[in-house]
């Protein structure tokens, strides 16, 4: 599974490449601007975005990626969910409850295959 982090804090790109990794998704870039965000979703294809909401505008709802968006607060979990997000995740999520909408993702993936 090919993967895109997109989100403007260093920290938290570093955090989601640690566990994408841990799981042994690929992860094909780590973006932290739109521009950067939209092109390799339109040449790369990723199954799994992974995006803050700053960067969420950037990937296209028309992208069949399983989409998963970390938000701050609940309005903009309101937003991310109408813009066409598959999985959004409020600031404080467990870290168990991302993987386990990861691997849900990775095995319905698979199944397709």
């Amino acid at each position: 599974m090919k993967a895109l982090i997109a989100v403007k804090s260093t920290e938290r790109r570093d955090a989601l490449y640690a566990l994408l990794e841990s799981l042994g998704i690929d992860v094909i870039h780590q973006a932290s601007d739109a521009e950067t965000s939209r092109r390799t979703v339109n040449e790369q294809d990723p199954a799994l975005i992974l995006t803050d909401f700053n960067l969420s505008s950037a990937v296209p709802a028309a992208n069949p990626a399983a989409i998963i968006v970390l938000v701050a607060d609940r309005v903009e979990a309101a937003q991310a969910r109408a813009a066409g997000a598959t999985h959004v995740f409020i600031e404080g999520t467990p870290v168990s409850q991302i993987v386990d909408a990861i691997n849900a993702l990775m095995n319905f993936n698979n199944r397709q295959e």
